[in-house]
């Protein structure tokens, strides 16, 4: 979604301003807000103090950091970069370098340095650009994509991708597998059936959602912590609560959204700025 939208008739002056200000500044708001919060109410455990939560945050690397927008400041980078690599003027050369980009960054990633890991997990940076240039391809050539939806192509790769991770017993992730082949096949197959299927279904709840990524990422972790609290006093008795848990995990998650949109609608009235929404007056353009 990052490369579909991505603009590429800005100068660099003005993209690099408007990524700080839509996800480097709300990531560092947002953040501090989580760990104060977190240090004043917590429904969880805690493995670290205060001041460790913002060192990691702001590093952004280690397993006890503010993980909930992990993606957020990775984004950043992966972005600013994109747009040099960008500029390469000869598509087919683009082609085959965003290719090799993805081939390199998986050698390295499981062959090399073994799920090594980065401040900003810059370690994947070959597979952001790829699947970020993917959307730059599907936006150039959106009417012949648009024209494979069909309800065959559906059945068959939804066979396909369902198939593999059952009979597998694997997932699909952004950065694939030890195979190659395999991990490529399924996440182009997984996007195109997401991408169909967002054309298909028009749910006024779901642009919301997107439209307050950044307020999701933020608060989903705290949300979903008190809905685990109330879940664990509601279910009592003699029943299986790990299984019904499992049963009703996607309910769980719509649940959480129905739960975050007051604050979505607090925090975009009252407080803007914590979303880079400022006063035009302060913005260089």
């Amino acid at each position: 979604m990052s490369g579909y939208l991505f603009k590429r008739d800005v100068s660099f002056k003005k993209m690099f301003m408007h990524r700080t200000r839509t996800l480097l500044w709300p990531f560092f708001i947002l953040g501090c807000i989580t760990i104060l919060s977190s240090s004043i109410i917590s429904y969880n455990e805690k493995h670290i103090g205060v001041l460790e939560s913002f060192k990691e945050l702001f590093a952004q690397y280690g397993y006890a950091h503010i993980n909930t927008m992990w993606f957020i400041p990775s984004l950043y980078i992966y972005s600013i970069s994109f747009y040099l690599l960008l500029k390469i003027q000869s598509r087919y050369i683009r082609h085959v370098f965003f290719i090799f980009l993805f081939i390199l960054n998986w050698y390295l990633y499981y062959y090399v340095f073994v799920n090594f890991s980065l401040p900003w997990n810059v370690q994947w940076i070959g597979f952001a650009w790829f699947y970020m240039y993917l959307g730059v391809l599907y936006k150039d050539n959106e009417g012949y994509v648009n024209q494979l939806a069909k309800f065959s192509v559906y059945t068959f790769l939804f066979i396909f991708y369902v198939g593999y991770i059952v009979i597998t017993n694997n997932s699909c992730n952004f950065y694939g597998s030890s195979l190659l082949v395999d991990s490529c096949a399924l996440s182009l197959s997984g996007l195109f059936l997401i991408i169909s299927l967002c054309k298909i279904i028009d749910i006024r709840f779901f642009k919301y959602v997107g439209a307050n990524t950044l307020l999701f990422f933020a608060f989903h972790g705290k949300m979903s912590s008190f809905v685990n609290v109330a879940y664990r006093y509601v279910i009592v008795g003699g029943l299986d609560s790990f299984m019904i848990y499992e049963s009703i995990l996607l309910m769980k998650t719509i649940l959480i959204a129905l739960l975050l949109i007051p604050i979505c609608q607090m925090v975009n009235k009252y407080f803007p700025f914590v979303i880079g929404k400022f006063d035009k007056r302060f913005i260089i353009h």
